[in-house]
């Protein structure tokens, strides 16, 4: 995950899917910098949920790495992506989120399989 950037809301797992709770990282950003994906995938959504921005992808693995608080999309259903490609700009904040199995688990743990590298969010100016 980003390490040069501030984590202004760290992960807190929701006792049951729909309780309350922070099923990702949110990190501070400058507002148009440039979001790459932090996994090899293909994006399962890209489109706004309650008038946020958000652009999914699942991995070979099926993982499924949720980044939000977008400004744009750049990318589109269906497109394959590799880890380091654009899919849009941030605004003041970004969230990354990891699902597996339907399960919300803290993207700065170890859940990668079968050899895969850990997940980064890759922002650059």
């Amino acid at each position: 995950m980003p390490t040069h950037l501030d984590v202004i809301g760290e992960f807190r797992e929701p006792p049951c899917p729909y309780c309350a709770g922070r099923r990702g990282i949110e990190y501070e950003v400058e507002r148009g910098e440039p979001v790459r994906t932090a996994v090899t995938g293909v994006v399962s959504f890209a489109g706004m949920v309650g008038g946020v921005r958000y652009v999914v992808v699942r991995t070979r693995d099926g993982a499924l790495v949720t980044h939000g608080y977008l400004l744009d999309i750049e990318v589109s259903a269906g497109d394959p992506v590799e880890r380091g490609d654009q899919v849009g700009h941030g605004t003041e904040r970004l969230f990354i989120g990891v699902r597996i199995g339907g399960r919300y688990v803290d993207p700065r743990g170890g859940w990668c399989r079968s050899g895969d590298r850990r997940p980064r969010a890759v922002l650059v100016g």
